[in-house]
C-alpha cells in the first residue's frame, strides 16, 4: 500500500492486486501475511516517514485507540542490566492490523484513482515480442476459486512487486526469457523461533514497552501495549531453544529471562488468544541490484527484495524508506533506467539495517559467508558486546544505541570517536581489579 501511495502522485491510475480480501468492518489479521499475528513494531524512523506520506495518519490512529508513547522514558530496556533512557523519543503504539486498516482508509479517502483488486494472485509478467526487454503488465487469476482458473491480463506502464517474502519475482524473470536470470541470494539464519500471545491489559503499569535481551542474545522477550486495552508479548529463542506453545511452558520461558518484570506482568493478565509460534526468521537478500540485465518497467521492493529477521522490527520501516525512495526516483524521471537505478538505491537503503541485523545475530550461519566476512562479523559482534556492557551505565551510549535500533542513526554512530571512547573506557573500568 505504501508503493500505491507514492505511485499515485505520478500515474493517473494505480491498481493494487492483492492476494487477500481485506477486512472491511474492523481491523483484523490477514492470512496472506503469515506473521500478522506476531508482535510488530514500527520503528520511529518508519513512523516519521509514514507521517510524511500520510499527514493525518497519526491523529487518525490516535482517534482509533492507538497509544501515544515515549520510546525513551516510558520504555524499559534490559541489556545485562536494566537500562533507562532519560531522553524523550515520542511516537505511538498500535497493532499492525490497525495500522494497515487506517493506511488503506487514507488511500481510499484521498486517492480515488487507486483501485484494489482483492483475492487475486499474479502468475506471470508480460512483455511484447517486439519489446522483450520491457514489462508491459501482468497475468493474474482469482485465488481460491477452483471453478475459475482463467488467466486475466492487466496492462501497465510500471509493475511493482511488493508481494512479500513469498514473491515469485525470480521465477517470473526466468519465464520472461530474453536471458533474464534469477538474482543471487544471501541468507543469514540465526535459527530463531518466537511465540506471541495477546492479553487483556487491566493495569496501568509504568512501562508500555519492555524489551529484555539475555546475554549473548540466546533468549529475549518483549511486551507492548496496544489499542483497545490489549497487550502483546513475544518470547524468542535461538538454535532450537524455542518458547513452548503451552501455557505453563510459555510462562516458564518468560520466568527464565534475566529480568522478572515481564513474567510478573503477564502473570497478572488474562490471555485472550492462543500462543502463536513462528519460525520463518532468516535474513534473506535477493540481489536484484546485481543483475546484469533487468527488464524495464519492473521494480521489486519490500520483503520481496530483502527479508529481515522479524525480531528486530526493521521490515516495515525499511519498506517505508523504500517507498520514499521510489517517490524520489519517479520525480527525477529516470525513464528506461528506472529499474536499475531504483534497485541500486534500494540496496543502499538495506545495507545499514542488514548490517545491524546480521551483526547482532549471534552464532549466525550463512552459506555465502566468506572467511573474511566471518572474521569481520566476529570483530563487530565483539564490539557490540562491549557496547551492550555499557548501556546500563552510560546514558549517552544508551541513547545512541536506542536511536540506532530505531534507525534514527546509522549503526556507524556507535563507532564515532565519542562513543568509541566511552565504550572502551567503560569496558576497561569494568575489568579493573578491585582493591
Amino acid at each position: 500500500m505504501l508503493a500505491a501511495r507514492v505511485l499515485a502522485d505520478t500515474f493517473r491510475q494505480v491498481t493494487v492486486l492483492e492476494r487477500d480480501v481485506y477486512p472491511h468492518d474492523r481491523p483484523d489479521f490477514r492470512p496472506g501475511v503469515p506473521q500478522s499475528r506476531q508482535l510488530h513494531v514500527l520503528l520511529l524512523r518508519g513512523q516519521h516517514v509514514l507521517e510524511q506520506l500520510f499527514p493525518q495518519l497519526r491523529s487518525h490512529l490516535l482517534e482509533l485507540g492507538a497509544l501515544p508513547h515515549d520510546y525513551g522514558t516510558q520504555s524499559l530496556y534490559y541489556y545485562r542490566a536494566r537500562c533507562h533512557v532519560s531522553h524523550r523519543l515520542d511516537g505511538w503504539l498500535c497493532s499492525r492490523s490497525l495500522l494497515e486498516w487506517q493506511i488503506r482508509r487514507e488511500l481510499l479517502a484521498s486517492y480515488p484513482h487507486i483501485h484494489f483488486l482483492e483475492g487475486n494472485v499474479v502468475t506471470h509478467l508480460l512483455s511484447e515480442p517486439h519489446t522483450p526487454d520491457v514489462v508491459t503488465g501482468v497475468q493474474f487469476q482469482t485465488r481460491n476459486h477452483k471453478d475459475d482458473l482463467s488467466l486475466q491480463r492487466l496492462d501497465a506502464d510500471l509493475v511493482v512487486d511488493a508481494s512479500g517474502g513469498s514473491s515469485r519475482a525470480p521465477q517470473w524473470l526466468q519465464m520472461l526469457g530474453n536471458g533474464y536470470e534469477a538474482p543471487q541470494e544471501t541468507v543469514v539464519d540465526a535459527q530463531l523461533g518466537y511465540a506471541t500471545r495477546f492479553y487483556a491489559s487491566s493495569t496501568h503499569a509504568p512501562y508500555k514497552f519492555i524489551s529484555i535481551q539475555s546475554p549473548g542474545g540466546r533468549r529475549s522477550g518483549s511486551l507492548l501495549e496496544l489499542e483497545e486495552g490489549k497487550l502483546v508479548v513475544v518470547l524468542a529463542g535461538k538454535h532450537g531453544d524455542y518458547p513452548p506453545q503451552t501455557n505453563d511452558g510459555y510462562l516458564a520461558f518468560a520466568k527464565a529471562l534475566p529480568d522478572q518484570i515481564l513474567y510478573d506482568r503477564i502473570c497478572e493478565l488474562a490471555p485472550i488468544t492462543p500462543i502463536y509460534g513462528y519460525r520463518r526468521t532468516a535474513n534473506r537478500w535477493r540481489h536484484f541490484e546485481q543483475l546484469k540485465t533487468v527488464p524495464h518497467n519492473f521494480l521489486v521492493m519490500g520483503d520481496a527484495f530483502c527479508m529481515f529477521n522479524p525480531v528486530y522490527g526493521q521490515g516495515m520501516t525499511v519498506a517505508a524508506l523504500e517507498a520514499r525512495a521510489l517517490h524520489a526516483c519517479l520525480k527525477r524521471r529516470h525513464g528506461r533506467s528506472l529499474s536499475r537505478r531504483f534497485h541500486r538505491i534500494n540496496a543502499r537503503i538495506i545495507r545499514m539495517p542488514w548490517l545491524l541485523a546480521t551483526m547482532v545475530d549471534q552464532g549466525m550461519r550463512s552459506a555465502d559467508a566468506s572467511p573474511i566476512a566471518h572474521n569481520h562479523g566476529s570483530i563487530m559482534r565483539r564490539y557490540m558486546d562491549r557496547v551492550t556492557m555499557c548501556l546500563s551505565a552510560d546514558a549517552h551510549v544508551l541513547l545512541s544505541f536506542v536511536k540506532v535500533v530505531h534507525m534514527l542513526q546509522s549503526p556507524f554512530a556507535l563507532m564515532s570517536p565519542s562513543i568509541l571512547f566511552r565504550v572502551l573506557f567503560c569496558h576497561t573500568a569494568e575489568r579493573r581489579p578491585s582493591g
